[in-house]
């Protein structure tokens, strides 16, 4: 059995997780979602590229807890465990499904041939559009772990076509369970970023070091009476090394890990690491 753990939000391969908090009286919880896969098939790898996690309530509709761009060799997983993504604050509340969106972008989902390691595209029905729909009790609860194991079945969700085209139609089975993780083991990131006309499309990407996957994206908080944007920022993170990019509408794009040295902040569980202010330069 093949296994991959996204942190929050992820999808494929992983384990998605949500660090929950409460503020502004909306109480909030945590949500993992764990990935695995049945031994396979006819390809030595299927790749997808997962764009958004959504969990949905039948009466208030979508949440989205994760955004970003990250492709997963679904059979690439040997008992293995990686943090994918990372996104926080789920409102507590009953779910009834888990929505995982793909990019429809040339190239992002593709099959690798065992017999000859050749590449063919794998064609999305609405998977770019409305999601994965995997349907299942999902409670979150204040202050709580809800633990989400997807059983992804690679071989059986390619089918090819008369044409001798491959779709995919993904064989998946949701179910609650997996591994606790106290909270207590997370720790958390927090700086400062300016200038204030880059905050309102501010995105804060936090990157794990060793594997370059996004951990979770994060936006500025808003003032609840005003609806002035903050400047100050805070991500929770399983304890690690982390760089930092982040991107904002008419500024250059801001990436630690570029600098000349490499910036990067080892995180360490419950406690805060800060770094400092960070200011954004306008785009050319």
């Amino acid at each position: 059995m093949r296994k991959l753990v996204f942190l929050l939000g992820v999808l494929l391969l992983g384990l998605a997780l949500l660090s929950g908090c409460s503020s502004g009286g909306s109480a909030t919880g945590t949500a993992r979602v764990y990935l695995t896969d049945q031994p396979a098939s006819p390809y030595s790898s299927v790749f997808v590229t997962f764009t958004r996690l959504d969990l949905v309530a039948h009466e208030a509709g979508p949440v989205t807890i994760w955004t970003g761009r990250q492709q997963v060799d679904l059979l690439a997983l040997d008992n293995v465990q990686l943090l994918l993504a990372l996104a926080s604050s789920v409102p507590v509340g009953e779910y009834d499904q888990l929505r995982l969106v793909l990019s429809s972008e040339p190239g992002d989902n593709y099959v690798v041939m065992a017999s000859d390691q050749s590449h063919q595209n794998l064609l999305l029905s609405s998977q770019a559009q409305t999601g994965l729909k995997l349907v299942g009790r999902i409670p979150i609860a204040e202050g709580q772990i809800t633990n989400l194991l997807i059983d992804f079945d690679a071989a059986r969700s390619v089918v090819e076509e008369g044409n001798g085209q491959l779709r995919l139609k993904p064989v998946i089975n949701l179910a609650t369970e997996g591994p606790e993780v106290p909270e207590a083991e997370l720790g958390e990131i927090a700086g400062m970023l300016a200038p204030t006309a880059a905050l309102p499309t501010a995105r804060i990407s936090v990157v794990h070091e060793a594997t370059g996957l996004v951990m979770t994206t994060a936006t500025v908080r808003q003032d609840t009476s005003t609806g002035a944007f903050l400047p100050d920022f805070e991500v929770d993170v399983p304890p690690g090394t982390y760089s930092l990019r982040i991107t904002a509408d008419g500024y250059q794009t801001y990436d630690s890990a570029a600098l000349s040295p490499p910036q990067t902040w080892v995180v360490v569980a419950d406690q805060t690491t800060d770094v400092g202010t960070i200011t954004l330069n306008p785009a050319p």
